[in-house]
């Protein structure tokens, strides 16, 4: 990747294909690709946000941008791009969407979970309907916590910065 960018309005279908981090604008404040601010408290915590919702994912990033404890080092709408994003900028932690085009935020686990150490990122996927079946599926493919998408963005955050523990969440599943 040349730089981080922002891409507004993308599905993953635009010019170059499904699989790519565009590079459209790039996103403020990051000064070297993948990498925090310099100004960054040493212990800020690295986010590769996912989703091919516009609207989601223009709030999430707007919701981690204002959070001083975290710096967004990818955005991306599509699974591949997810995947290349997480791999190549080894963030801290990455917030998934279930449903992508090329690759869902479980299939992604799974790739990532066998990919060889040193370094996994906690794993966060996110879903407007969050089954069972779904659960048991991300648990199995290394995901760290799953939250549906009702969750207030400040919970995410605060997910997101490691300041919850790994137990499911209380209540309901479903959206």
């Amino acid at each position: 990747m040349d730089d981080v960018t922002h891409i507004p309005g993308d599905r993953g279908r635009g010019p170059g294909g499904p699989g790519r981090v565009r590079h459209a604008v790039p996103m403020a404040g990051l000064e070297t690709p993948g990498k925090p601010p310099a100004d960054a408290p040493a212990d800020v915590v690295t986010v590769v946000l996912a989703d091919d919702s516009d609207v989601y994912r223009h709030g999430m990033r707007r919701a981690i941008e204002r959070d001083a404890r975290l710096a967004l080092v990818a955005e991306v709408a599509d699974g591949a791009a997810a995947l290349a994003a997480i791999r190549e900028l080894q963030p801290d932690v990455a917030l998934l969407d279930l449903d992508m085009p090329a690759l869902d935020g479980v299939e992604i686990g799974c790739r990532i979970q066998a990919d060889p150490p040193p370094r996994r990122p906690r794993l966060v996927l996110v879903s407007a309907f969050l089954s069972a079946d779904t659960a048991a599926r991300a648990r199995a493919c290394g995901m760290d916590h799953q939250r549906d998408k009702t969750t207030p963005r400040r919970e995410i955050c605060d997910l997101l910065a490691g300041g919850e523990s790994d137990a499911p969440p209380a209540g309901p599943q479903t959206a």
